[in-house]
């Protein structure tokens, strides 16, 4: 099956409360070696994609591999949005990451131009890091 990934935007305090505003966003979690757009960075392990474009959001959900509120596994989650969403890294259509250690992942978001092409100079790095 698909792997699919939430990510909760939280304000630090005391905006904490703005929280609310900012609804999930979704991805897909695609797993394998995959290249990065700039040649200057390594491979990633982990692309994270966003239903950024709406032709591709509309062809996941007629192939029946869009995310659902029934694939979620809380009835508490929120049902995703059937609109278009982009990464809040890079504000394009998917994301980058390999995994550094056991709970640990470091990553980069590159950007994207009007026409959809990455730009080398643009790009985000971030870490992710598993609370327990």
């Amino acid at each position: 099956g698909l792997l699919h990934s939430r990510m909760l935007l939280s304000p630090p305090p005391p905006f904490s409360f703005l929280s609310a505003l900012s609804p999930p966003v979704y991805s897909r979690v695609e797993i394998g070696l995959t290249l990065l757009p700039s040649q200057a960075d390594a491979g990633a392990d982990v692309a994270i994609t966003y239903p950024a474009d709406p032709t591709l959001l509309k062809q996941q959900q007629a192939a029946g591999v869009a995310l659902s509120k029934e694939d979620l596994p809380s009835s508490l989650w929120p049902a995703p949005m059937l609109k278009p969403s982009w990464s809040p890294l890079s504000f394009s259509g998917r994301d980058y990451m390999r995994a550094a250690g056991p709970g640990f992942y470091v990553g980069c978001a590159y950007r994207t131009d009007e026409a959809g092409n990455y730009m080398d100079e643009d790009h985000v790095y971030f870490a992710l890091v598993r609370a327990y």
